[in-house]
């Protein structure tokens, strides 16, 4: 449509150029009217031959204008009114029985306004000229008087002398605006171009870095491990008094350090598991899976933590549900990091509940909904980021990989977590593994 919007550039530059030819259109017409009407007053001219010279002098020029401001193409339409123009010019030529002088004077006006746009447009000019030369003659019973007066001659001069300086003037104009234009934009691909090749340049850096961080700690896995499994073991021998018995203090200490050790080692689990998924040094054991065996099995281990908040477990997954070609490790922990975090952040004597189906496009969705605190849906992606951790009224520790560590399991299985949440209602969680792993479906 033509009042679609448009950039203010270009807005800005479409109306210039449209009141740049507007006030051409004005001088020039109104110059040529002075030519071409000075041979109708040496013979009797019919009203309807000066009532069209008057309109196409006084009228034309601002109809022209308002077909190009509504225009959305602004160069088209004003290739349009030149074709306009020139059917008219030879209609006139015909109305002054070809005269020699105002004849020349139209084709010299039609050569700069053609010309000034493109040379195509002078071959179509020229053939409406014809066109309007020969309607026109036919209307006036094919008059031909080229002769022409002093009077014609001193009426046309201001048309050569005047309205060439007027268009080259626009022209160069024109001409001095398009070249600032294309420099700016020169300017501007030039900057953007460089912006580019920098922020490319910054982000292999950061990939490679990454790449780096992803490969050392993927590499570190047996040195992070076997000194924090020796501390938990050497504390949990101590509290059991397998050196001797403890005070309290000292068994307290114990406590503290089997505890505090636990904690660093789920932390250090889970980075190295991320870490090894980015280096793509994760390969997955593909085997036939029953979802509800797995499900069943994953539920027993958070049973007693559900059990110590009075929530209930529940899983509906129906028999016919066909089985999975997947990893079985990775997707139990999946499964487990789902259940820890809706047994977190779910109230005592909250409900948790899997469920496992195939939906309509051959996927097999695996579920795990709870009535917990849920939040809000413009924090799920800070949920999804690592290390983020949201403000909650649950003061659980945490590493705040879990669903970043999903989100790359499922991912290297081909599928997709998605996450629903509402506060105060509650939170689901979705695998949805593809069509192709799943068997028999």
């Amino acid at each position: 449509m033509e009042d679609q919007p448009h950039p203010a550039p270009l807005l800005e530059n479409r109306v210039r150029f449209v009141r740049t030819v507007y006030r051409i259109r004005i001088v020039g017409l109104l110059l040529l009217g002075f030519s071409l009407g000075a041979p109708l007053l040496d013979r009797v001219t019919p009203p309807g031959d000066w009532l069209f010279l008057l309109s196409v002098v006084f009228v034309w020029p601002h109809i022209a204008y308002f077909l190009s401001r509504r225009s959305r193409n602004p160069a088209a339409a004003e290739v349009r009114n030149v074709l306009v123009d020139s059917l008219f010019g030879g209609v006139a030529m015909g109305a002054i029985a070809f005269n020699i002088i105002p004849c020349v004077v139209v084709y010299l006006v039609l050569c700069i306004n053609s010309f000034g746009l493109n040379t195509k447009l002078f071959m179509q000019s020229l053939v409406m000229v014809m066109c309007g030369a020969g309607v026109s003659a036919a209307l006036h019973g094919f008059q031909f008087d080229p002769h022409s007066s002093l009077r014609d001659i001193l009426f046309s001069l201001p048309v050569l002398l005047v309205y060439p300086i007027v268009a080259g003037y626009a022209s160069r104009n024109a001409a001095r605006r398009l070249r600032r234009q294309a420099d700016a934009l020169s300017e501007e691909v030039t900057r953007r171009i460089a912006a580019e090749a920098t922020a490319q340049r910054a982000r292999v850096a950061a990939e490679r870095a990454n790449h780096a961080k992803s490969e050392f700690l993927a590499g570190m896995s047996h040195e992070f491990r076997t000194p924090l499994n020796a501390i938990i073991g050497f504390a949990d021998a101590l509290k059991a008094g397998i050196a001797g018995s403890l005070n309290d203090k000292q068994a307290d200490y114990a406590e503290h350090i089997s505890k505090s050790g636990g904690l660093l080692l789920e932390l250090v689990n889970d980075l190295l598991d991320l870490s090894k998924l980015e280096a793509g040094k994760s390969n997955l054991s593909e085997v036939a899976i029953s979802v509800a065996l797995l499900s069943r099995d994953t539920l027993t281990l958070v049973q007693d933590q559900a059990h110590k908040q009075h929530q209930t477990l529940t899983m509906e997954i129906p028999d016919s549900l066909p089985q999975l070609c997947a990893d079985a490790r990775l997707v139990k922990q999946m499964l487990l990091n789902l259940l820890s975090n809706a047994v977190k952040f779910t109230h005592d004597g909250g409900t948790i509940t899997v469920r496992a189906v195939c939906v309509e496009d051959g996927r097999l969705a695996l579920t795990v909904q709870d009535n917990g605190i849920g939040m809000r849906p413009e924090d799920i992606p800070r949920a999804m980021a690592k290390f983020e951790q949201l403000d909650s009224d649950r003061q659980d520790e945490g590493t705040g990989l879990g669903l970043p560590l999903v989100h790359e399991m499922i991912t290297l299985h081909g599928g997709q977590l998605k996450l629903q949440s509402e506060p105060g209602v509650g939170t689901r969680a979705t695998l949805y593994f593809p069509a192709s792993r799943v068997l028999g479906g």
